[in-house]
């Protein structure tokens, strides 16, 4: 906008003065508010563009063989850390940890920067002596809502952290996960996941893939689930056969490795949860599956959580296909198919399976932390990480046809 107030009476200049102002002052606004609004939608898209899991991305650095940097992170007083050992699936020691912690079985020496950490039912009344002397309650549980130690409210009111398997926990109980090569703590964009699919991914197949004759491998331990994942086994068994191994199953060869042997044989194997709930993804799709070089075929957490938590194009969701011939017949497809089934492994170019990382080492790091005031720690809702009526559904069995 150009003005020209310069031939204009000294009345008629001020005037046009003050228009100019007040225009450039309009214009000046509306480009602030612009950039307010581009700020806006970059810092959306920036926390939407995060993985659930991003803060074990942090924490991994806390673990000697998985950081860049492996010298000593411990500062001050060493935090006592007690385990209740009840349940417990993963190391504690101090050996491997960044930070160091010490870790024994005599509650009586805990006190204030400590940590108690159960992993079962335990004395309300005892917990809440410990929390006098300034002790952390920490409850710990791999497994989903369904199949957790069953606690009281008097329980569950003494718990100051839940490490659970679920994102929300401040330190997760991790199965073997993916981690990006590059940029960990972001999802693949749209563009990102175009160009892997955009090329010939065959050569990422393994050398034994010609020898693979099967098609779907399960192996079943549990016969209870709380789901109706067996349904859909036989249901899809209608139009596939589908191997079963395990407990009343087919018997590996003797003086084999078992997954190694399905590996060599089985393009596809069924990693069906036992329950349906948010976020429980378990080693059956990572370990037992995609670094096995099989393809899972997944049922259990929410369609959005396998979207977060794994590769993209690396595995079939049943939720995915509107009946169960319609799922069949696509796997029927990718088995005479390489090209198209090779695309389920161009993922392995951009990531790999991290097996279940050092829950110990983590939580030590996070105490420190704590204890120094680096981080903070919310009020738990314990509904969020333990209640099965909030976080696991039903899942309706597909039709047939």
């Amino acid at each position: 906008m150009e003005v020209k107030c310069m031939r204009l009476s000294k009345t008629a200049m001020l005037v046009c003065v003050v228009m100019l102002i007040f225009g450039w002052t309009i214009v000046r606004n509306f480009v602030f508010r612009s950039k307010l609004h581009d700020l806006s939608v970059t810092t959306e898209i920036s926390e939407s563009g995060l993985i659930a899991y991003h803060h074990v991305i942090d924490q991994m650095q806390w673990i000697s063989d998985l950081a860049t940097n492996q010298s000593e992170l411990s500062t001050g007083k060493a935090p006592v850390i007690y385990y209740d050992r009840k349940l417990l699936y993963h190391p504690t020691d101090p050996a491997g940890c960044r930070y160091k912690c010490v870790f024994n079985h005599d509650k009586e020496r805990l006190g204030k920067g400590d940590v108690v950490v159960y992993s079962g039912t335990f004395s309300p009344e005892e917990a809440r002596k410990l929390k006098q002397r300034g002790v952390l309650i920490v409850f710990e549980s791999g497994e989903s809502p369904w199949h957790m130690p069953s606690l009281d409210t008097s329980q569950l009111s003494q718990i100051d952290m839940f490490n659970t398997y679920m994102a929300a926990s401040p330190v997760p109980y991790m199965y073997p996960h993916f981690v990006r090569n590059t940029k960990p703590k972001l999802k693949f964009t749209d563009e990102e996941k175009a160009a892997m699919l955009a090329k010939d991914n065959t050569y990422l197949l393994p050398h034994y893939h010609r020898q693979k004759t099967k098609i779907i491998a399960w192996v079943v331990s549990n016969h209870s689930p709380r789901n109706n994942r067996n349904a859909y086994a036989k249901a899809i068994a209608k139009f596939i056969q589908v191997d079963i191994y395990g407990q009343g199953g087919r018997q590996f060869p003797s003086g084999r490795d078992e997954f190694q042997w399905l590996s060599e044989n089985y393009k596809f194997y069924l990693a069906f949860e036992n329950s349906n709930c948010r976020n429980y993804i378990t080693e059956k799709v990572t370990s037992n599956a995609l670094n096995l070089n099989m393809v899972p075929i997944v049922l259990g957490a929410y369609k959005e959580d396998y979207n977060d938590a794994l590769p993209p194009h690396s595995y079939i969701n049943v939720d995915d296909f509107k009946s169960i011939r319609n799922l069949t017949d696509y796997l029927l497809y990718l088995d005479r198919n390489d090209t198209a089934y090779a695309e389920y492994f161009a993922w392995k170019e951009h990531g790999q399976i991290h097996k279940a990382n050092r829950l110990d080492c983590r939580l030590c790091g996070f105490v420190y932390q704590l204890n120094k005031g680096t981080v903070n720690l919310k009020l738990p809702e314990f509904r969020s990480f333990v209640d099965p009526q909030r976080l696991c559904f039903e899942r309706p069995l597909l039709p047939l046809r």
